[in-house]
């Protein structure tokens, strides 16, 4: 490691250990809300990997963190402020997930990202299911049926011949 690299290590590291030791002096103070400090250090790490995507395009791998760490400091600023009963974190989460690799889906081009649209389907029809059996609209049973004869007859559709 050249001595430019360990001196920005050393900024780095110390930025973050004024950021967390900040955060909990003020959480301790009882400034604000208990969950602020980590949902705020969930979206500096979202900027952070959002930056790193955005400065080059071939670090497309930085969406996905960007995403988890957007959606869990959503899910802490919801809890802190009793925006949403506690029941529907799960369904927010998957649908976070969901929508981060959908938006992957969306940046198919170099390197090819297709791939993404598999768990980007999979965490948004878990979300529905969530979503479905909290607000009883469906019984469980009934649903999982439902979804996995859906996503059997897509499979069966996208793998016959023909035009696409």
């Amino acid at each position: 490691m050249s001595v430019v690299s360990n001196r920005r290590l050393g900024i780095y590291l110390g930025i973050l250990f004024i950021f967390i030791g900040g955060m909990a002096l003020l959480g301790n103070l009882h400034i604000f809300h208990k969950e602020l400090p980590g949902a705020l250090f969930f979206f500096v790490l979202f900027v952070a990997f959002a930056q790193s995507y955005a400065q080059k395009n071939s670090r497309w791998w930085a969406v996905v963190p960007a995403g988890c760490c957007f959606t869990l400091g959503t899910i802490l600023i919801l809890k802190s402020y009793s925006l949403v009963d506690s029941r529907y974190f799960g369904f927010v989460f998957l649908l976070g997930l969901g929508l981060t690799f959908f938006y992957l889906w969306t940046l198919r081009g170099i390197p090819p990202l297709k791939w993404a649209i598999w768990p980007a389907a999979g965490f948004l029809m878990l979300a529905l299911y969530a979503w479905l059996e909290q607000i009883n609209i469906l019984d469980e049973k009934f649903l999982f049926a439902l979804l996995l004869l859906l996503l059997g007859g897509f499979l069966i559709a996208r793998g016959m011949p023909g035009k696409r």
